[in-house]
């Protein structure tokens, strides 16, 4: 059976590189950019999906269906494909080793993952 031969489409790819993901992905950008949603999930990721996914959309729709208002939301993120996710919750924070686009874009700032960053600001909430 052939790899490609999927019964359903694909929600998304990921392209792995241990190094230089972005370079060597930017012809993705280039020739996909205007019809997929492409962003950095890390280091060695670059996720690409159907325009209009992420993880944004996927914090909304959770919220819709639960009656929970951005207001009472919390997210946490450090890479490009956490942007759209940030901006759906209002206790957005950026974690301190996050990108410094993630870092503009978030409301606060939690300390590191090595230094247990999400934990502490949950641990102040509890």
């Amino acid at each position: 059976e052939d790899l490609l031969d999927l019964e359903e489409p694909p929600v998304k790819i990921s392209i792995y590189k241990p190094d230089g993901i972005e370079e060597a992905t930017r012809f993705v950008f280039d020739e996909f950019g205007t019809e997929l949603k492409l962003a950095c999930a890390g280091d060695m990721w670059m996720d690409c999906m159907a325009s209009g996914v992420n993880k944004g959309e996927a914090v909304k729709l959770l919220q819709e269906s639960l009656g929970i208002l951005p207001e009472e939301t919390i997210a946490f993120g450090d890479q490009l494909n956490d942007m759209e996710m940030l901006k759906q919750a209002y206790y957005s924070f950026a974690i301190g080793n996050a990108r410094p686009e993630v870092k503009a874009a978030a409301r606060f700032q939690a300390d590191t993952n090595v230094k247990d960053g999400v934990l502490k600001i949950l641990k102040l909430l509890l």
